[in-house]
């Protein structure tokens, strides 16, 4: 994570505060928690500490729903899993079921947690304003825009400059087949920002592809975990004793026949759907991109095995006439689209031992001229 994302998760946290009063209510919880730990027959009190809780629940659940999967490992990567990731309320009440008889206990701990909360979201506060002094900045999408993420773990390029330089490539065909369906044309694509460790390289281009790329992305996921549930009865296969060891490898072939079926057919189907929204009216170019969505799906779907992430994110949607504009009839469904995407990219572990050959073709197929300069 740079000082960048840095500074964007830690405003993002800061917004999700004031927004959700999540600090707020929780010492309201405590608080209330301290008057039942004194008077637990008091039912006045009882009432106002179950009130307290179902804030504190309904905030946090409001919140939680609010996270992108990305923004939720951004937050674990600084340590904050345990202050904004943990359902509260649960953990209260499961505290409160194992210490029935003793609500003081209950209290004490959850005094501590509160007190151990609120310094660290003070120190987030100082920390915005260090980086803020040194000039530092948030990457934020301009309104009507958007951006898309690729994280390509080093395993993939093998910290080799050319493998790196390979990778981007293939990046840039994917991009590029699915900017011209998307759009009729294929868009410039914008370099954003760069991030190391594991680099992530965000590019903008137009909305309306990066939703096409992200339902992609979705898709490639689903077929991801039927692949991972099939290649999980082959690994029990291959692990039992079977006498016949002939028809034991015969089983495991005829399983991997089935991952390569279920591949093969999905891929078909998905390339379909994607055709099909297509703004190319040239028959002969259809048959040529169609191809060209094919190895764009096995290229995401091999890649994600190993690691490779995305993560989209969508400025303000407001212009809604003008040559530029987003289609006024697409433009709730397109909203509704950006939200559920940017919270169904859930990627999972890279495979240890993947099944999919990585697709990089020295020779892609025919690109159409680049118009981005005319």
């Amino acid at each position: 994570m740079n000082a960048s994302k840095l500074l964007e998760t830690i405003q993002h946290l800061l917004a999700c505060e004031k927004e959700y009063h999540l600090q707020q209510f929780l010492e309201q919880v405590r608080d209330h928690l301290n008057d039942l730990a004194s008077s637990p027959q008091d039912g006045n009190i009882q009432r106002n500490f179950s009130g307290a809780m179902k804030q504190l629940r309904d905030s946090g659940i409001n919140f939680l729903d609010s996270l992108t999967p990305a923004m939720m490992a951004r937050i674990r990567e600084i340590n904050g899993g345990v202050y904004y990731l943990e359902n509260q309320s649960n953990n209260i009440q499961e505290l409160i079921n194992n210490n029935p008889i003793t609500p003081s206990v209950v209290a004490q701990s959850l005094s501590e947690y509160t007190a151990q909360r609120s310094d660290y979201t003070n120190r987030l506060v100082v920390t915005q304003d260090h980086l803020s002094l040194l000039g530092i900045t948030a990457s934020k999408p301009a309104d009507d825009t958007g951006e898309i993420g690729f994280l390509l773990p080093r395993d993939l390029f093998s910290n080799d400059l050319a493998g790196l330089i390979k990778e981007l490539n293939e990046i840039k065909q994917i991009v590029r087949t699915f900017s011209e369906i998307a759009t009729g044309t294929t868009d410039p694509i914008e370099v954003r920002e760069i991030s190391t460790s594991d680099p992530v390289f965000f590019f903008g281009i137009p909305i309306a592809t990066i939703i096409l790329l992200g339902q992609a992305a979705r898709w490639a996921l689903s077929m991801w975990k039927e692949i991972e549930d099939i290649r999980k009865l082959r690994e029990n296969v291959n692990s039992v004793q079977i006498k016949n060891e002939s028809a034991r490898l015969d089983l495991i072939e005829r399983i991997k026949g089935i991952i390569d079926d279920s591949i093969e057919i999905g891929i078909d189907d998905e390339s379909d759907r994607i055709i099909s929204t297509s703004k190319i009216t040239d028959t002969h170019r259809k048959t040529e991109l169609d191809i060209a969505v094919h190895r764009a799906l096995e290229s995401m779907l091999a890649r994600i095995e190993r690691g490779m992430t995305l993560e989209i994110k969508f400025g303000d949607i407001k212009k809604v006439s003008g040559p530029d504009s987003v289609d006024v009839s697409e433009l709730q469904k397109s909203e509704l689209d950006m939200k559920d995407l940017e919270k169904s990219l859930i990627f999972p572990p890279r495979s240890k031992n993947p099944m999919l050959s990585l697709n990089q073709n020295d020779s892609p197929i025919e690109e159409p001229p680049d118009d981005s300069n005319s």
